[in-house]
């Protein structure tokens, strides 16, 4: 009988240990904003700008009711498109929004007047899930536009992917 309560106990025990492990992790959007943004150091220091929050919804397509809280910038040159929106998600609404950054990154690759480098450039771009927070990730230099097509999009997918590392570092 004490086994079979100390067994009983011991799987509780876990179980309540365990359920704690589900909270989802907090985290400071302004301070993954600024990692990104500094991930390629002063080689590549472009003029970046916030979006107004009265332009979200208008240019990313979600509405005030699917986010609990939301940083976004873009160049502030139309010559140079690199972008970069972290959204925490509300309750319920993570698919929505990464159903809409989506939506946005497909509308640049399919529907938007580029210059052909940025345009190779976008075909890098990445929305990245972790858990309520989405990201839209468009970001890093193009170095040699005397390339060919294929090295400059496998460079920009190198170059975007350091914002990604930066954004994946606050979530380990």
């Amino acid at each position: 009988m004490k086994k079979s309560f100390s067994i009983l106990f011991t799987v509780l025990l876990l179980f309540s240990l365990l359920t704690g492990c589900g909270k989802e992790k907090t985290v400071d959007l302004k301070a993954v904003t600024d990692a990104v943004t500094s991930v390629y150091g002063s080689d590549y220091d472009i003029a970046l700008e916030e979006v107004p929050q009265e332009m979200i919804e208008e240019r990313y397509g979600l509405t005030a009711d699917m986010y609990t809280e939301i940083s976004a910038i873009t160049a502030l040159m139309s010559a140079q498109n690199d972008e970069f929106v972290a959204v925490h998600a509300a309750d319920g609404k993570a698919a929505d929004v990464e159903k809409a950054l989506t939506a946005y990154q497909t509308m640049l690759k399919e529907d938007s007047f580029q210059y052909p480098a940025n345009a190779i450039k976008i075909q890098a771009s990445q929305v990245v899930v972790h858990g309520n927070y989405i990201f839209f990730v468009l970001r890093g230099p193009i170095d040699d536009i005397t390339a060919s097509e294929e090295e400059l999009l496998q460079k920009a997918k190198e170059n975007n992917q350091k914002a990604v590392d930066a954004v994946n570092q606050f979530f380990k």
